[in-house]
């Protein structure tokens, strides 16, 4: 949904964000706590989870390849190691691992 001049965002978005969003930071900070996930705000990297996903889904239900012109990965296990790596407190593909 655009965010322009006069465009509402419906309130049954805004209620079912919010909710995800208050799930995914209390599942962050579980994994923040057991040393699973990386150090940081869990209601900023909640936000930023929820983007990313939701973006991989709008990618993938356009794209024919299994990346974008942008390089953005349209691959599922691809995705998924990226996600892997940037929550991770212990990411595989840092210094060759």
């Amino acid at each position: 949904m655009a965010r322009s001049r006069g465009t509402d965002i419906p309130a049954a978005w805004n209620h079912y964000q919010q909710r995800v969003l208050e799930y995914i930071s209390e599942v962050i900070e579980t994994g923040q706590a057991d040393g699973t996930l990386r150090p940081g705000s869990p209601i900023a990297l909640g936000r930023l989870y929820f983007a990313v996903v939701t973006s991989f889904i709008l990618v993938t239900t356009v794209a024919k390849t299994t990346t974008d012109e942008d390089g953005w990965p349209t691959d599922t296990e691809e995705f998924l190691e990226f996600v892997f790596d940037t929550f991770s407190a212990r990411p595989r593909h840092v210094n060759g691992g």
